[in-house]
């Protein structure tokens, strides 16, 4: 499966068969199960807000 995932709008592109799914529908075709799915998402979410917050700058007052 090849496939881009649009960071704007997190819907991914499959260009072996034409596909496009949002990331539950893109998981649960790499045969995760709903629950599996919505879990690995949420620490995905997590580790992408933690990373942000690391690495943002606040400016000096």
């Amino acid at each position: 499966m090849l496939v881009y995932v649009n960071p704007r709008n997190n819907l991914a592109h499959c260009f072996g068969c034409g596909k496009n799914w949002n990331n539950i529908d893109l998981l649960l075709a790499c045969d995760y199960n709903f629950a599996d799915a919505v879990a690995l998402l949420e620490l995905w979410l997590h580790l992408h807000q933690t990373k942000r917050s690391t690495h943002s700058t606040t400016p000096p007052k």
